[in-house]
């Protein structure tokens, strides 16, 4: 068998089409290169808002236990004005009882 021989046109295209191949290929590799960049970046910056979003989170839940404790306060001193007020009123009841003894006492 004869070896084949390719005359020099057909050379310059093969090396043209080999050359253009190569030109994609590093096009594709800067391409992937690009966006394996674009996404560790988009990456680092969702795990920066995970921190953040954790963060005031444990704050919010910090204000709402606040408020449910400050709410709680003002229920158990509602109460206790609520007691005052009814002592208040029988204090008061047991003085008018009181005066009402003495001035039956000073008109007999």
């Amino acid at each position: 068998m004869w070896p084949v021989v390719h005359s020099y046109s057909e050379n310059l295209v093969a090396e043209s089409v080999t050359s253009n191949a190569k030109q994609k290929v590093n096009s594709g590799q800067k391409e992937i290169k690009k966006k394996a960049i674009q996404i560790k970046t988009i990456s680092e910056k969702l795990d920066e808002m995970d921190r953040f979003a954790m963060g005031t989170n444990y704050i919010l839940n910090e204000m709402r236990q606040r408020v449910e404790d400050l709410v709680e306060e003002t229920s158990r001193q509602r109460q206790r004005a609520v007691e005052n007020e009814q002592e208040l009123t029988r204090v008061k009841q047991e003085i008018y009882k009181e005066m009402e003894e003495c001035a039956k006492w000073n008109w007999e």
